[in-house]
C-alpha cells in the first residue's frame, strides 16, 4: 500500500510542477502580448512551446520510451527555466518595458555613486 501511495505523491509533485511551469508560460504570453507588444518575444516563446509539442511525437516511433522521455524532459526544461524570457531582452525590439528598465538601472548607478 505505501508502494502506491509513494507513486501517486510522486504523481502529484509532477503534475504541480508541470501546472506552475504552464502559469507561468502564460502568464509571460499575455504580458508580452498585452503589456509590452514584445513580437520577438511571443515569436520566441511559442517556437519554444512547439519544440516541447513536437517532442512528443519526434521520432515516428522509432525512438526508445526512455529516449523519447529524455527528449520530452529536454524541452519541458526550457519552459520550466524560462528560456523564453530571453527574448525579451535581446530582441531587437524596443518596448516601454525595456526602457523603464534602462531607465531603472540608471538611476539605481547614480544613486550609487
Amino acid at each position: 500500500m505505501n508502494h502506491e501511495v509513494e507513486r501517486y505523491e510522486g504523481e502529484l509533485r509532477t503534475l504541480r510542477e508541470k501546472v506552475a511551469v504552464y502559469e507561468d508560460l502564460l502568464h509571460s504570453l499575455q504580458m508580452y502580448a498585452a503589456v509590452t507588444l514584445d513580437q520577438a518575444a511571443i515569436a520566441h516563446a511559442l517556437s519554444i512551446v512547439c519544440d516541447w509539442s513536437y517532442a512528443h511525437r519526434q521520432g515516428n516511433g522509432e525512438l526508445t520510451e526512455e529516449e523519447q522521455d529524455n527528449l520530452v524532459r529536454k524541452h519541458f526544461d526550457r519552459l520550466k527555466n524560462g528560456e523564453y524570457r530571453d527574448s525579451v531582452w535581446n530582441s531587437g525590439v524596443d518596448t516601454q518595458f525595456k526602457q523603464a528598465g534602462k531607465l531603472s538601472k540608471e538611476l539605481a548607478k547614480k544613486k550609487n555613486k
